[in-house]
């Protein structure tokens, strides 16, 4: 139902399981083998308005194509900034045993600029990678348990939708009626902030949905980490990597990590438990206590936040 924010819905149903005293321990898993697709593209094309987009060749490549562009020319961003989330991701990849890109070289600016067009302006470097994955977490109500002592709290979770189609975008929300906007990332954020009690200045460590460079940035603003139109120049001047603002996509992103659908809305929880109990290795965010989770499904129509806090 979510398609890539499946899993963090998944997870949130876990979570009203054991919060409704339906459950006392719940396992959520997600699984995706991308290897036995037919057609990539025509899998891609099962994401946009089956009404018209799809018909007419118009795949999710061109869609978030559209927004790319419309990001660039309404906040007057350059496309090496917008480049530069692609260049952090495989950073962060790089040191991630995980990872589709563990232990390669980095990859610069340059290089991601010269990678050929998959729907301009969208280079194919700042593209998620399909591939086969899982991920798993368990839930469990709160107790004094010993074997409990590295667990992390779910302070919150919710989610938030939006229409699927571009044309149906423009008026939806008075005011922000705009492809280059994540309203629903931005809604459910709110509301996940304020059931934690926190806001977006005490957000240590982000995870956020970024299936083509530019969706980083418009969901790190959706999140309230940084205002509108800035985040991108923002990655592109480090407030993103270790010791930055908010180092965001530890694990690597799905550009650099690689992106098994049904699985990554649990592998971008899973990457903040392990910051959160200081178990990222070269990749540690030094003092996290608070994560956030963030995922994406459809043409940005809808967005699932996490706020886990660490002891």
């Amino acid at each position: 139902v979510g398609a890539c924010a499946g899993g963090t819905m998944a997870f949130m149903q876990g979570v009203n399981m054991i919060c409704s005293g339906q459950s006392e321990c719940v396992i959520v898993v997600g699984v995706e083998k991308m290897s036995d697709v037919y057609s990539v593209s025509d899998a891609l094309l099962s994401y946009p308005d089956q009404d018209y987009e799809a018909p007419a060749g118009f795949d999710y490549v061109d869609t978030m194509a559209l927004m790319h562009a419309r990001y660039m020319q309404k906040y007057g961003v350059a496309p090496e900034h917008v480049a530069a989330f692609a260049m952090q991701d495989r950073w962060y990849a790089s040191r991630n045993p995980n990872a589709i890109d563990y232990r390669r070289g980095a990859l610069g600016i340059d290089e991601i600029m010269r990678s050929g067009w998959a729907s301009r302006p969208i280079t194919r470097a700042e593209c998620a990678r399909g591939c086969d994955g899982a991920a798993a977490v368990i839930l469990a109500r709160a107790g004094g348990d010993a074997s409990r002592r590295r667990a992390i709290q779910v302070a919150s979770i919710t989610a938030a939708t939006g229409p699927n189609a571009m044309g149906a975008k423009f008026g939806a929300w008075p005011g922000e009626d705009d492809i280059a906007e994540a309203v629903p990332t931005r809604i459910a954020a709110e509301r996940a902030y304020r059931e934690a009690g926190i806001t977006a200045r005490d957000v240590d460590v982000a995870q956020v949905h970024d299936c083509f460079s530019v969706m980083g940035s418009l969901h790190l603003e959706g999140l309230g980490i940084f205002p509108r139109g800035e985040a991108a120049r923002a990655v592109a001047s480090g407030e993103t990597a270790l010791g930055g603002t908010c180092p965001t996509n530890t694990d690597g992103g799905r550009i650099g990590l690689g992106h098994p659908t049904g699985a990554t809305g649990i592998s971008i929880v899973c990457e903040t438990v392990t910051q959160l109990r200081g178990e990222a290795g070269e990749r540690q965010v030094a003092g996290a206590r608070v994560g956030v989770a963030q995922s994406m499904g459809g043409n940005n129509a809808v967005s699932a936040v996490a706020v886990l806090k660490g002891n």
